[in-house]
């Protein structure tokens, strides 16, 4: 399951900030050292949305690995991992390491590919139309968050295609989004449940 939250264009940080007071306080600090409003909307409601689904609206404790990827430390056995772009966050938990991404499609900028892909991989996006680019993309940043390491100057070029899970990774489209889930397991389908910033307020 997939929980997909819209942020709509027209919330403003002044709407909103009084919710800063359920952020752990790591968020908190990073959600109010941003300068742009946006990126400070989108870190709360990523908590928020965090909360909401692992944490049943109660507060969540996080621990990080060295690069930097949140872990739940209570509740317990839950792994999930959280992407946005453009007017949505994009969620999705396991008892199991997981990985998610979600991108808006624009034009795919090909000129990029010689940064973050290997040879492989290069070949298929250059072959492929817009949107089986970010398919790829997405796939690769998916994986990549499922292990843990995130994109970083040692998995740019490596080739994940001939990975155990890559076959197994699952992505689809929701409006103008791609959206593309790893697991260490199987995933048959990608269920959406969709939510507006009022039903992950936390009422109390």
């Amino acid at each position: 399951k997939v929980a997909l939250l819209k942020i709509e264009e027209n919330i403003l940080w002044n709407d909103v900030k009084k919710y800063v007071k359920y952020l752990t306080p790591k968020r908190r600090e990073k959600c109010e050292r941003y300068i742009d409003e946006r990126k400070k909307i989108i870190s709360l409601f990523t908590e928020l949305l965090i909360r909401k689904e692992a944490g049943n609206g109660r507060e969540v404790i996080f621990r990080y690995n060295k690069y930097g990827k949140p872990y739940l430390d209570d509740p317990k056995g839950i792994y999930f991992s959280v992407s946005h772009s453009n007017n949505y966050i994009a969620y999705v938990q396991d008892n199991e390491e997981i990985g998610i991404d979600i991108e808006y499609m624009e034009d795919f900028n090909k000129s990029i590919v010689d940064m973050f892909f290997s040879e492989k991989e290069r070949k298929m996006i250059k072959e492929c139309d817009n949107e089986d680019c970010y398919r790829i993309w997405t796939k690769k940043e998916a994986y990549l968050k499922m292990r843990g390491t995130g994109f970083n100057k040692n998995s740019f070029s490596e080739d994940i295609t001939g990975c155990r899970e890559y076959k197994d990774i699952v992505s689809r489209v929701i409006e103008n989004y791609m959206i593309s889930v790893c697991s260490s397991k199987k995933v048959e389908n990608l269920e959406i449940i969709g939510y507006n910033i009022s039903d992950i307020i936390p009422i109390n």
